[in-house]
């Protein structure tokens, strides 16, 4: 048997185990920073100004602490930089961009996270452009019960259509 978990690494405790409370506080630290993965933005050394517990995604030309270690996700804590590296399909949130990313392994980058489809939108403002260079934007005003979404279309010749959605189905379609 490893000594750690296949996928997050996280250490297993062992027989008569010396210093377990330092494994067992090693691992909590582990799944704190990657239980749900939120970063302040992209960094190819440390900033300035760290509060204990941040994280951050080192950037693609990393220098100083950070060299070695693109595309990680870097963790200040106890006073010391921790990094992880990411698996396939792991999710993160860039606070400063307002956008979530997902890691593509094969290519070692952090792409946009498109949701499929409109449901996976209806709790997060966003936009998306499609190859075609059609511009979705979701605006979003729950009030009660009732969740409604604009989606505004802006062609490549710059024509804009409104559409407005509601959980009963599309309510209207004008020029914006």
């Amino acid at each position: 048997m490893s000594d750690t978990t296949p996928v997050t690494g996280l250490s297993y405790m062992v027989e008569n185990q010396a210093n377990k409370e330092e494994y067992f506080n090693n691992t909590i630290k582990r799944l704190d920073a990657l239980l749900q993965i939120t970063v302040r933005n992209v960094y190819n050394e440390p900033p300035e100004v760290v509060n204990d517990g941040e994280r951050f995604l080192v950037g693609d030309n990393p220098f100083g602490v950070f060299t070695g270690h693109t595309n990680d996700i870097a963790q200040y804590i106890d006073n010391d930089w921790i990094f992880y590296v990411p698996k396939s399909g792991w999710l993160l949130y860039n606070e400063t961009e307002d956008e979530h990313y997902k890691y593509i392994a094969g290519y070692n980058i952090w792409k946009k996270f498109i949701p499929k489809s409109l449901t996976d939108l209806k709790d997060t403002p966003t936009s998306l452009v499609n190859k075609s260079g059609m511009y979705l934007k979701v605006k979003n005003d729950a009030s009660g019960f009732d969740l409604t979404n604009e989606i505004i279309l802006t062609s490549a010749n710059g024509s804009k259509f409104k559409l407005v959605v509601s959980d009963g189905g599309i309510m209207g379609v004008v020029n914006a």
